[in-house]
């Protein structure tokens, strides 16, 4: 018997079945004199449980155990994915994982399907991820107001108390100071760097060289 449809958690030291799902995959459940067994249609018996009060249902395809070894090999043996053993032998290569099964280069893994063809793992996509070069910056203004950095942002969901939905700003390229002024529409940006570059003069004795916008 085997179920594709597992969940794999590498520290679970038993695995669960479910019930309503062996029933959806045609087979039978038969819980009887403290015990339980799982049929196929034509009633042979798949496996059955160990016989042990105030437990589980530890099911195996082994060989009939008794309480004494029944912690040695409680396990339902089940055909492993091709995704399930990537897993266990920490996430190889697809190619070198088809070559292993494919070659029996590894014991048990008899049974494993050899084709790849759906299968991604996402973890191996993240960890093999790189970052891209970052673009080579501008060359950086040698005076103060040599270069302003402008832009406007809006219009946000919510108005200020002041009834403006934009702001715009000022960088200085050299300083990286920053002005800050709302704004209650965008035409409103020119009036005020107009009165910003009247201030700029009074303060620096200097108009702004360069204005850079989006």
């Amino acid at each position: 018997m085997s179920d594709p449809n597992v969940q794999y958690m590498p520290n679970l030291t038993y695995g669960l079945l479910s019930c309503k799902v062996l029933g959806q995959r045609g087979l039978s459940v038969i819980f009887k004199d403290g015990g339980c067994k799982i049929l196929h249609g034509d009633g042979s018996v798949i496996t059955e449980s160990l016989k042990i009060s105030n437990q589980l249902y530890f099911l195996t395809t082994n060989p009939p155990l008794t309480p004494q070894n029944h912690r040695e090999s409680i396990a339902l043996v089940m055909a492993p994915s091709f995704d399930l053993v990537h897993k266990q032998l920490a996430h190889p290569g697809k190619a070198t994982l088809e070559l292993m099964i494919r070659k029996k280069i590894v014991y048990g893994l008899d049974g494993v399907p050899d084709d790849s063809a759906d299968f991604n793992c996402t973890a191996c996509i993240h960890g093999k991820m790189t970052q891209g070069p970052f673009q080579e910056g501008h060359e950086v203004a040698t005076e103060q107001l040599g270069r302003l950095h402008s832009d406007i942002c809006g219009p946000m969901e919510v108005m200020s108390l002041g009834k403006k939905c934009y702001f715009s700003i000022l960088v200085d390229d050299m300083s990286r100071y920053l002005w800050f002024h709302p704004c209650a529409v965008k035409s409103d940006f020119t009036p005020w760097f107009m009165k910003m570059d009247s201030l700029f003069t009074n303060h620096y004795q200097s108009h702004t060289k360069i204005l850079r916008s989006d």
